[in-house]
């Protein structure tokens, strides 16, 4: 149970640190802003998102089905976890749908790159080079993700040596904190 609140709270902890990292004062003229569109138009920004989303949402569902446990939960249980996750899910859409991000996004790609180098990352991705880079985009992001889970898999046995010497030393150390003081050594 308590990897399936893991779980939810990963997902639950996503929205804020993106809204964290916007950009506060990145004040563009209209002709930047007009550019910086044209760029997240060739680089297909709405529908790269909404895959994104879309492929998160798909490991989160495969996550809870192989979680160890998964296959001992009531109907009930189940039915908490759904409507937990479905509720969860919506909430990060909404707040990560390319349409509440798109602002910030402008904000930031205005702040980061000048007027010459939008235009020439515009032309890059209009070009036919550029549109295969973004077609093959999301099969290479899912092979790449494949990889770190597998190997998220193999380095499990030492995460969880390494959380079980952490566990024993604050154990110990909470231990020594509480340790009665002699009456002998207090002053009178």
């Amino acid at each position: 149970m308590k990897r399936w609140i893991a779980v939810c709270a990963v997902m639950l902890a996503v929205g804020p640190v993106v809204k964290a990292q916007t950009v506060a004062s990145a004040d563009l003229d209209a002709a930047k802003q007009a550019k910086v569109q044209e760029l997240f138009d060739a680089m297909h920004m709405d529908r790269t998102m909404e895959q994104m989303m879309t492929t998160i949402n798909g490991m989160i569902e495969q996550t809870i089905q192989t979680t160890p446990g998964a296959s001992q939960m009531t109907e009930q249980q189940r039915a908490l976890i759904k409507d937990f996750t479905d509720k969860a899910m919506k909430l990060s859409h909404d707040a990560l749908s390319w349409k509440s991000l798109e602002p910030e996004y402008v904000k930031i790609y205005g702040a980061e790159y000048t007027t010459e180098e939008i235009e020439a990352i515009t032309a890059f991705y209009k070009s036919p080079a550029g549109q295969t880079m973004l077609s093959k985009t999301p099969e290479l992001m899912q092979a790449s993700m494949k990889v770190v889970q597998a190997r998220m898999v193999e380095m499990q046995p030492q995460l969880k040596a390494l959380q079980a010497d952490f566990v024993a030393k604050m154990t110990a150390s909470i231990g020594k904190q509480s340790a009665p003081v002699s009456s002998t050594t207090a002053p009178h």
